[in-house]
C-alpha cells in the first residue's frame, strides 16, 4: 500500500508504477506472481491534488515547538492548503473535514488462535471548518475521557474547493500522526451544565408522535458550550440510544455525530434505523458533553406499513382567519424525502365547491406545507364569513400511493 500513496518525482504514481514497485519489493513468496494488472498502466487513481498542512497548534509554530492535546484543554489548530511544491494555494476556498484521534489501541480476535492487532478507534473530535484563501482554523475542547498516558494521536484532514458555481472542483488531504495526546489541562474550566438535545425523525420538521416508514433516520441536534463527547475511552460516557425500553440492544452512536461548520459547540447526529416494526415506538437517547455532564431524552413515533401512505395532523393556520390574513395548510406524513402531489378542495356546508388547487412538494419534509389560501373563491371573489370544509389528497410520485384527510376552516 505504501507504493499507492508515494509520489514519484513530485507526482502521484500511475497504476503501472504501483504494480512494478510492489512486485519488485516482494520477490519472495508464492503470491508474487498471483496478481496482474488488467488495464491501462498509464492511468492514475483520483488522488487529491493538494495537501492539508498544520502550521500552528495553540498559536505555537509546530516547527519550533508542539503543544499537547490534554483532557479538557481547548485546542486551536491553524493550517493551510499547499500544492505538492509546498507553497500555499491561495485560490483554495471551501470546506475542511477534520477528525482527531486518540492513541492506537491493541485489540485481540475473539476466537482461537488469538491474534492481536492495532487499531486507532477513539475519536476526540470530528468537525468542519471554512477554508478562505488557502487558510483555515479549527477549535475544540478535548474530552475528559481520553487515554491519559502520553502517546501519539493522529489528525486526519480532507478538503474540497468550491468554485464560483458552488461545485467542488479540487480537493486536498493530509494527516499528522505525531501529535502528542495525554495528561489533563491544569486550567480547565468548571462545567456542570448538561448539553442541550432536540430529537427528530427524518428531518427537522418532525413533531413528536409523528409518522415514519420502516426505514427511517433518527436525528439529534446537540449543543454545549464545551462541546459533545464522542470518545469511547471512558466507561459509560458514549452517546447511546435504544428502542422501546430495550436497553439490552443499545446503539453506540459516537461515530454518527459531527460538529457544525466553524464551531465545536453544536452539531448534528444522524443514525439510520432499518426494518422497524409497524406500530408505535419510543427511542431513548443519552448524550454527554466533554466534561461528562449528561442529558437523556425520549422521542415517540409511529411506523406505518410498507407501501402505505398515511397523513396525520392536517391543519390550517391561522384558523379562524380574516380578510387580511392568509390561511396556510400543513400535513404530516410517513414518506419524508419523497416527491408528493397534493390537491386541495374547499367547499361550503352545502357542498358547493369554493376553490381547488394542486401543487407538487419536492423532497417533502415530515411536516409539509401544502397551500396558502387568501379566502377567495375560484373567481377571485371574497367569500362570506362562516364554516368551510377542506379536503386534502396526497399522492406519492414514487409509487402512486394516496391518502386523504378532511378538516374545517373558519372565515370571520
Amino acid at each position: 500500500m505504501d507504493n499507492v500513496f508515494k509520489p514519484i518525482n513530485g507526482k502521484m504514481p500511475r497504476i503501472g508504477d504501483v504494480m512494478r514497485k510492489t512486485k519488485n519489493n516482494s520477490l519472495r513468496g508464492i503470491a508474487n506472481r498471483n496478481f496482474s494488472l488488467l488495464g491501462d498502466p498509464s492511468m492514475r487513481l483520483v488522488y487529491p491534488e493538494d495537501k492539508v498542512v498544520i502550521k500552528k497548534i495553540n498559536d505555537k509554530d509546530i516547527l519550533i515547538t508542539q503543544d499537547t492535546i490534554k483532557a479538557l484543554a481547548k485546542i486551536k489548530i491553524e493550517g493551510e492548503i499547499q500544492n505538492f511544491v509546498g507553497t500555499i494555494n491561495a485560490d483554495f476556498n471551501g470546506i475542511l473535514d477534520i477528525v482527531v484521534y486518540d492513541k492506537i489501541t491493541i485489540r485481540s480476535t475473539l476466537e482461537t488462535p488469538i491474534t492481536t492487532f492495532r487499531v486507532r478507534e477513539t475519536k476526540l473530535f470530528e468537525g468542519k471548518a471554512t477554508i478562505k484563501n488557502g487558510k483555515f482554523m479549527v477549535e475544540f475542547v478535548a474530552p475528559k475521557d481520553i487515554n491519559y498516558t502520553f502517546g501519539m494521536g493522529r489528525i486526519l484532514f480532507y478538503a474540497q474547493n468550491k468554485n464560483a458555481a458552488g461545485v467542488s472542483d479540487r480537493d486536498a488531504n493530509g494527516d499528522k500522526s505525531d501529535i502528542l495526546v495525554g495528561g489533563s489541562s491544569p486550567i480547565a474550566s468548571n462545567d456542570d451544565t448538561p448539553p442541550l438535545a432536540e430529537l427528530f425523525m427524518n428531518d427537522f420538521s418532525f413533531k413528536n408522535g409523528g409518522l415514519v416508514s420502516k426505514n427511517a433516520t433518527f436525528i439529534a441536534k446537540l449543543s454545549d458550550d464545551n462541546g459533545i463527547n464522542i470518545s469511547d475511552a471512558g466507561v459509560g460516557h458514549s452517546i447511546t440510544a435504544y428502542l422501546d425500553d430495550n436497553q439490552d440492544n443499545t446503539f453506540i452512536l459516537n461515530n454518527f455525530y459531527t460538529a457544525d461548520l466553524d464551531t465545536y459547540k453544536s452539531g448534528i447526529l444522524r443514525f439510520p434505523l432499518y426494518d422497524l416494526a409497524v406500530g408505535a415506538h419510543t427511542l431513548t437517547f443519552k448524550v454527554w458533553d466533554t466534561h461528562n455532564n449528561s442529558t437523556e431524552k425520549t422521542i415517540s413515533f409511529r411506523v406505518v406499513e410498507k407501501g402505505q401512505l398515511e397523513i396525520i395532523n392536517v391543519f390550517s393556520a391561522p384558523n379562524p382567519f380574516n380578510d387580511s390574513e392568509t390561511a396556510v395548510f400543513y400535513f404530516e406524513h410517513n414518506r419524508a424525502g419523497e416527491d408528493l402531489e397534493v390537491s386541495l378542495e374547499i367547499v361550503n356546508l352545502t357542498g358547493q365547491k369554493i376553490t381547488t388547487s394542486q401543487s407538487t412538494v419536492l423532497a417533502s419534509e415530515a411536516r409539509s406545507k401544502a397551500f396558502e389560501w387568501n379566502g377567495k373563491n375560484a373567481n377571485g371573489e371574497r367569500i362570506a364569513d362562516g364554516f368551510y370544509i377542506y379536503h386534502i389528497i396526497v399522492k406519492s410520485l414514487v409509487d402512486g400511493a394516496t391518502a386523504k384527510k378532511i378538516g374545517k376552516i373558519v372565515k370571520r
